[in-house]
């Protein structure tokens, strides 16, 4: 009799349900094992990184098989057996074990992947340990939650497959969506906090599966999920109170922070701005900065070396904050940073509208650092300076206009047509806009250029 109950106890251990599922998925996490060590080899020694993509579409099928694994226990049978034995809490340690577990396996295994998957990087460990922690990789668990539930439906696989797959879509562009229409702020915490209250509404109902208490399923939920929440957002300030101001998570943790709606880091953080030379941390301090309407105190001396340090999009973000404050900086600094990026990145150059319209501004009267590039700029350069000229009215480029207008490149010849109209006001009608090199038209720009020549000449 002894022996019987002795069988039972270590039957309904903690670790024995646990350790008998898993071994059903044993040599699905044995070949994990093993891609994992592929993958340390792969980053230790810089061989084939194909392997990531390989090892991360594993860890979906892995996540799911484990999920499957575990959805097919009865819980019905079990609750009675672990009530019986652990009286109140059997309950809870049955929840933990059949549900809890499994997930936080998937975590962890998705943790283990980014850490290899970031070995090498500048601020390794900190920077996949923050993401993680901000839920960039995360998305797995969520799927996996809905793949449990959909399975718990017992519906035949014709209905749970595509049933899966159209949640899952939904689920992903529904956070796009808030991302690309509002990245920042309380519409973030508050995704995110939705994203652990419902994460957990479904678990905790998928375990309890009992109608008449779904309303208190629901507040328990939303109350728990404040709990998590203000857990993550408690670990993001004690990095950012603790870290030294120059490290990585000091900087990450901040950043997190004010992408969830907290503005107390953004002081600090344009302090470090002044201290530092980093146009790219500049660049995301703007973005913040602008929805605050705060100054930064820096003077144009430091915003020249930004500019001259960042890239296109970094300048044309620096560009996009100078101008409606009125603050000016060198033409040559522009200048410099147009045939830089147009070399770099001729593409990204011609998007930086904000950029054009800045040095047209800021160059209007001084476009001489501008056109003494034109000669040796190359395609990028030269477009961009023609687009940049019409929105600042510079008569002085009319020249370089006039022999684009005339040259043998067509796209080139097309957008000084088009500056061509805009400064000089000929052909708004569009009459030589299919023939923009015709004699008639060019004629018309040379009168304008000598009647402009004689306006200014001395009497």
């Amino acid at each position: 009799m002894e022996e019987n109950q002795t069988e039972r106890e270590r039957g309904l251990a903690l670790g024995a349900l646990l350790l008998t599922h898993l071994r059903r998925v044993s040599t699905f996490l044995y070949l994990l094992i093993v891609l994992f060590t592929i993958q340390i080899v792969a980053r230790i020694f810089s061989l084939w990184q194909g392997i990531s993509v390989i090892v991360n579409i594993y860890l979906y099928v892995f996540s799911f098989y484990l999920i499957f694994i575990f959805s097919t226990i009865d819980l019905k049978y079990l609750k009675t057996l672990y009530r019986d034995f652990y009286k109140k809490k059997g309950d809870y340690i049955l929840f933990s074990v059949t549900r809890l577990a499994p997930f936080a396996l998937i975590f962890f295994v998705t943790a283990v992947f980014t850490t290899i998957n970031y070995y090498g990087d500048t601020f390794w460990p900190w920077r996949p340990l923050l993401e993680l922690l901000d839920g960039r990789f995360s998305n797995i668990v969520f799927y996996s939650l809905m793949l449990l539930v959909i399975l718990k439906m017992k519906k035949e696989p014709r209905i749970t497959i595509p049933l899966f797959l159209f949640i899952s879509v939904i689920y992903f562009l529904v956070y796009k969506l808030v991302y690309t229409f509002s990245p920042s702020g309380l519409s973030i915490s508050l995704l995110k906090y939705l994203q652990i209250s419902v994460a957990l509404f479904f678990l905790l109902n998928e375990f309890v599966n009992l109608r008449e208490k779904i309303a208190k399923l629901i507040v328990q939920s939303l109350i728990l999920g404040v709990a998590v929440y203000f857990s993550l957002v408690g670990i993001f300030i004690a990095f950012h109170r603790f870290s030294d101001s120059d490290t990585y998570r000091y900087m990450r943790s901040a950043l997190i922070l004010l992408k969830l709606g907290y503005r107390f880091p953004l002081e600090e953080l344009q302090n470090q701005v002044v201290k530092t030379n980093n146009p790219y941390l500049l660049s995301t301090v703007i973005y913040y900065t602008e929805e605050n309407d705060p100054t930064i105190p820096l003077g144009a001396d430091r915003w020249e070396t930004y500019l001259a340090a960042g890239n296109s999009e970094t300048s044309n973000d620096i560009a996009r904050y100078l101008r409606p404050r009125g603050i000016g900086v060198s033409c040559e600094v522009l200048g410099l940073v147009a045939e830089r990026e147009s070399e770099r990145n001729g593409e990204a150059l011609m998007e930086s509208e904000s950029l054009m319209e800045y040095t047209a501004w800021n160059c209007n009267d001084d476009f001489d650092p501008l056109i003494r590039r034109y000669g040796r700029g190359n395609w990028y350069y030269r477009a961009w300076f023609i687009r940049t000229a019409s929105m600042a009215g510079s008569t002085k480029s009319i020249p370089l206009l006039m022999g684009a207008l005339t040259g043998t490149d067509v796209r080139l010849g097309e957008e000084a047509y088009r500056a061509l109209v805009t400064i000089t006001g000929i052909d708004r009608e569009g009459r030589y806009r299919g023939r923009f090199n015709d004699i008639d038209f060019i004629t018309a720009i040379g009168n304008y250029v000598r009647d402009l020549s004689l306006q200014d000449a001395p009497r």
